[in-house]
């Protein structure tokens, strides 16, 4: 209960700065729908990626789920090491897939679009930036 008041509140403020295990991709994740990485991020010593994940649930009537990552490659070692995880969305009314996804000069800009139940289009774009941050357009 408290884990999902925190996730609210830090949702509600736009970001979420702890990595949450239970919100994290593998990327051989085989159930994901897409799997995107771009652009490279700083903070205190450390270095990394910015990997966005998409994933289509239900049959009938599709949810989608979106997260966003931080991942660490600074360290001497091969593996992964997420850092910040977002859970942007997890049921989406719709079918939204990650059109673009690409470096910026303070971090990375995905554009995410797909028809939603209603008969609407969804078109978000968020500007991902070191320490777990993010900024979204207005359409989201």
């Amino acid at each position: 209960m408290r884990k999902a008041i925190v996730l609210s509140l830090a949702l509600a403020a736009g970001h979420f700065c702890l990595a949450d295990p239970e919100l994290s991709v593998a990327p051989s994740d085989r159930s994901a729908f897409q799997i995107r990485s771009a652009g490279h991020w700083e903070e205190q010593g450390i270095g990394g990626t910015y990997r966005v994940a998409v994933w289509h649930l239900g049959t009938d009537d599709i949810s989608s789920r979106i997260a966003l990552e931080w991942i660490s490659t600074t360290g001497g070692d091969s593996a992964e090491h997420i850092l910040h995880s977002v859970a942007y969305a997890n049921a989406l009314l719709g079918v939204v897939s990650i059109r673009a996804f690409r470096a910026t000069s303070d971090g990375a800009k995905v554009d995410l679009v797909g028809p939603l139940h209603d008969g609407s289009q969804y078109h978000c774009t968020l500007v991902l930036k070191p320490g777990g941050a993010y900024e979204r357009s207005p359409g989201c």
